[in-house]
């Protein structure tokens, strides 16, 4: 067999024991073309990530883990990066293409977080991080929400704006009042921050918040899927409604005084409501979902999920889409005549499709459930094998 292999899309870089190895592969591999496939090569060190602690049977499309890497977890060496803040960290499917990857907090003192897009997610799922690399291959994070999502706030800044990742909605920023009484440096559901809302009073309703503007991905919703990071050692003690996330005139969740969960959404012949069957617990982190799927003219099914496990459900007989044509600014953590939530907000985000089950469920558990992934230990990148890269 030559020792050369010309192709006017695909480049090989092979060792001498590697060209009958490649024969086999070419005979019978389908290869799309224009895929970036990551080149172990040109990175120092990697590790591999399986995900035995998913529990769904559907295997899940454009799925975002989180990735969570530290000397402690999988002896992950910081000194080898070679770009600050994570810039050369990047993450490959088995079949070695190129994933989007977002770093949602970089702590060479401790653990760090990233977000990563896996195309094809199930319990089988394998992926590969490489690190070391001064010229990485280029990433974008908003890639990573590609799959429905149209607002994504990890709320992991130190102060605002609180960046929105999916690049479809707009930033948090303050509302002009009382802005000493919001904090951002709050411990994090998986580490990192969150925004606490520790202190309110009854006669500043409304003022204590941040808001986002408008963005028409945000109404108009018919199917929707709504979810939320909460923490709070109390509930209100006036009988008032304490916001969430959300806009009166639109959608909202918030909470009553009982501690139930509630979901309302404006339409053209008045409001709906739902609500959880129960209250959330105090004094712990709890991942709230609501999930509207509209099935029919006559019909939408309204759940919601507390910490990915089913929590309750009822019907919408008349599932008109959410909100009316005007602009709405969405609120964090109260709103205009509505109360303040007393507590910590994280990792918020709204998608304009209905999630399933196994979906609510894995975005639960890939933020809290420590065996939900599996890392093995990082090594320096002795194999290079080949490389079949697509231009």
């Amino acid at each position: 067999m030559s020792k050369h292999i010309k192709s006017e899309n695909v480049k090989f870089k092979v060792s001498h024991v590697a060209y009958a190895l490649i024969a086999a592969v070419a005979a019978c591999a389908t290869f799309t073309a224009n895929a970036t496939v990551i080149d172990p090569a040109a990175y120092d060190r990697s590790f591999t990530i399986t995900f035995p602690g998913y529990s769904g049977s559907e295997t899940l499309t454009d799925f975002p883990v989180l990735v969570k890497v530290s000397s402690a977890r999988n002896n992950f060496d910081y000194s080898a990066c070679k770009v600050e803040n994570g810039g050369d960290l990047r993450f490959a499917a088995s079949d070695g293409t190129l994933l989007a990857s977002e770093v949602d907090t970089w702590n060479p003192e401790g653990e760090s977080l990233v977000w990563v897009k896996v195309p094809s997610f199930n319990k089988s799922t394998v992926i590969t991080a490489y690190y070391g690399n001064a010229t990485p291959d280029a990433v974008t994070a908003s890639d990573v929400w590609s799959n429905g999502y149209v607002g994504v706030w990890h709320l992991n800044e130190a102060a605002v704006p609180l960046a929105e990742s999916s690049g479809k909605s707009t930033p948090f920023m303050n509302n002009g009042a009382h802005t000493n009484k919001v904090t951002f440096t709050a411990d994090g559901v998986a580490g990192g921050k969150s925004v606490s809302f520790a202190e309110y009073y009854n006669s500043d309703i409304g003022k204590e918040r941040l808001v986002a503007a408008d963005d028409p991905d945000l109404r108009g919703l018919t199917n929707f899927t709504v979810e939320c990071w909460t923490y709070q050692t109390m509930y209100r003690d006036d009988g008032g409604q304490a916001t969430v996330i959300g806009n009166y005139n639109n959608w909202r969740i918030y909470q009553d005084a009982s501690g139930l969960f509630w979901f309302r959404w404006m339409r053209s012949n008045g409001s709906r409501f739902t609500s959880t069957s129960s209250a959330l617990a105090l004094n712990e982190w709890t991942h709230s979902t609501f999930v509207r799927s509209y099935t029919s003219d006559s019909n939408a099914d309204c759940t919601w999920y507390l910490n990915g496990g089913f929590a309750a459900a009822n019907n919408d007989s008349n599932p008109e889409p959410t909100g009316n044509g005007s602009e709405v600014t969405q609120s964090l953590g109260g709103g205009d005549a509505i109360r303040i939530f007393p507590g910590s907000i994280d990792e918020v985000r709204v998608s304009n499709v209905a999630r399933s089950a196994d979906w609510v469920k894995a975005s639960h558990d890939t933020v809290t459930e420590s065996s939900f992934a599996a890392y093995s230990s990082a090594k320096e990148n002795v194999d290079k094998g080949f490389i079949i890269r697509f231009r």
